[in-house]
């Protein structure tokens, strides 16, 4: 090490080294620097160049400062791009296995609390891993996160102003985002298209939040555990985590930092993991999101993004609220036909189109649904007037609605939207023949989607027929069936 220092310092500086002279070896700035006036390196020392490089295109330009100019020009703010590809497209993939979600679940601090949160089940106190932040690791793939392209995108050279920088995603979280997208948002709308919010909307949101990240790693990990079984405890502790979280910031922090955009998605991407599992606490999960959506959460949020979250707020309060009790079940079939039903809203397809004529059968079902559970909740004194008893016009009305079901085909896009609709109906059914095709097609919908609230709910159903008579169905519910259908 001391023969290296004595060869530098042999050299003298670096500037007269430049000029090819020989340096005096004057410390700390030598003679000759001096008399030229020169900034001296000193001896032994490395002089860096301005600017980003010294030859080329990029010769005398640099990082623009903030405050000011110093002579130097400024890095163009745009660049030309040749071509862009998808992963996958013209090379092979390298395949990473996946061990466990521990590694890609972190201890970030969320902004996402709600005051109404503390009435949930925090589950275990401690604190597992969530879904961390991204290790810096960039592999030269382009992030297909929320993405289905199979062709190969091409683009002329042009111009292209430089989009905001975006962390690069660690590669088993980068997994657990395009298997939600893949897998799961497709199950939680009626129609899987552009408009799909958990793809287009709530998928960028989770790169901007630490806990709503979390949330949606953790849901993918939760159906993806029936193939990975390894999953199932990093995932059941992750969820622990982010509902802990979410109590403890609501008794820490103000009103303004809890009802935002990111606690109303990670609200709604957990109750998805409630259908995905078939967990009992969809309860605490469902009052929360009335509460929140009480409070306006989406008064400043841009429309489409508000229009989606109320669209699926709707639609928890829709199903989830019956089975709660049947004096707030009546009261939201009563307002479905209001409000509630916008999340089976697709006015923007054609109306000569198989989609529109799919969506419009499905949204008659889930009206019929609604008036067999409101009939059922209600005295049978209207239906004696008529002449009729209430068990035939409950039969009646049934048969009507498997009608409706029987012209969509159970693998036609959309049918998977009828498991509350064949809940309901089969929960009120006494003829076996209903009650079979019910359960038929909650089941081919289960080969599809593989979310255990399916399972669950058939097993509900047996309950709801085993009771005997007594009090009616729609009372015991709360206690018969602790899914979210």
């Amino acid at each position: 090490m001391a023969s290296n220092d004595l060869t530098k310092k042999e050299r003298g500086c670096f500037q007269c080294s430049r000029r090819r002279i020989v340096c005096d070896k004057t410390e700390p700035s030598c003679l000759k620097c001096a008399k030229k006036g020169i900034d001296c390196s000193g001896l032994g020392r490395i002089r860096f160049a301005e600017g980003v490089a010294r030859r080329g295109r990029f010769k005398d330009y640099k990082v623009p400062k903030a405050g000011g100019d110093d002579g130097c020009k400024e890095l163009p703010t745009t660049t030309e791009f040749k071509a862009l590809r998808w992963p996958g497209e013209q090379r092979a993939k390298k395949r990473r296995k996946v061990d466990t979600i521990e590694d890609v679940i972190g201890k970030e601090r969320s902004t996402a609390p709600l005051d109404a949160l503390s009435q949930a089940n925090a589950g275990p106190a401690s604190s597992p891993p969530g879904l961390a932040r991204t290790n810096g690791e960039d592999d030269g793939e382009v992030e297909d996160i929320g993405r289905g392209h199979d062709s190969l995108i091409t683009l002329d050279t042009q111009t292209f102003d430089i989009a905001p920088w975006i962390a690069p995603i660690d590669p088993k979280l980068r997994m657990l985002f395009s298997y939600f997208s893949e897998t799961v948002a497709p199950a939680m709308v009626v129609l899987d298209d552009s408009t799909n919010g958990y793809r287009s909307l709530v998928l960028p949101m989770a790169l901007e939040d630490d806990l709503l990240r979390r949330t949606v790693g953790v849901v993918a990990a939760q159906h993806l555990g029936r193939h990975r079984p390894e999953l199932q405890d990093a995932a059941e502790a992750g969820r622990a985590a982010v509902i802990s979280r979410l109590r403890s910031d609501s008794l820490q922090q103000s009103a303004d930092k809890v009802f935002n955009k990111f606690t109303w998605a990670t609200l709604i991407v957990l109750l998805v993991g409630e259908t995905v599992t078939g967990s009992s606490d969809y309860r605490f999960f469902v009052q929360m999101l009335l509460c929140l959506s009480m409070n306006s959460p989406g008064r400043d949020l841009d429309p489409t993004l508000s229009t989606f979250l109320q669209a699926q707020t709707h639609m928890f309060e829709l199903l989830g609220v019956p089975l709660l009790g049947e004096e707030m079940g009546v009261l939201t079939m009563m307002k479905a036909s209001e409000s509630l039903m916008s999340f089976l809203s697709y006015s923007h397809l054609p109306k000569d189109s198989e989609d529109r004529r799919i969506t419009d059968l499905i949204r008659q079902c889930f009206v019929s649904a609604c008036n067999i559970y409101t009939r059922c909740a209600a005295s049978a004194d209207a239906a004696t007037n008529l002449g009729m008893t209430h068990d035939s016009i409950q039969a009646q009305s049934i048969e009507q609605l498997i009608g409706v079901m029987s012209q969509i085909a159970p693998n036609a896009r959309g049918a998977h939207a009828l498991v509350w609709v064949c809940f309901v109906a089969g929960a009120a059914s006494t003829d076996q023949s209903q009650r079979d095709f019910f359960v038929h097609r909650m089941e081919q919908v289960y080969a599809r989607t593989q979310f255990r609230n399916i399972p669950s709910a058939i097993q509900s159903l047996e309950n709801i027929w085993s009771r005997g008579n007594g009090k009616r169905w729609t009372v015991c519910l709360p206690q018969l069936s602790n899914v979210l259908v």
